[in-house]
């Protein structure tokens, strides 16, 4: 598992891996998208979550989480 400050980054990880977007759900703050491997039946999920930018700072900002399956 993944994880990002910046959906630009995550989104060009994902791309690098040979994915691309299958669907996505974007409801206010919550967004998720599903990204499908081209050559296999293999799938990415990334989701938005509000979190801690830093184990060690009391910062929060959006963290983009990476789930293979």
């Amino acid at each position: 598992m993944n994880t990002f400050n910046n959906f630009s980054k995550a989104n060009e990880y994902i791309r690098e891996l040979g994915y691309v977007l299958k669907g996505k759900d974007c409801v206010k703050e919550d967004r998720s998208f599903i990204y499908k491997h081209r050559q296999s039946k293999r799938y990415i999920y990334l989701k938005s979550s509000f979190d801690f930018v830093d184990a060690g700072s009391m910062e929060k900002g959006v963290r983009w989480t990476i789930k293979e399956f």
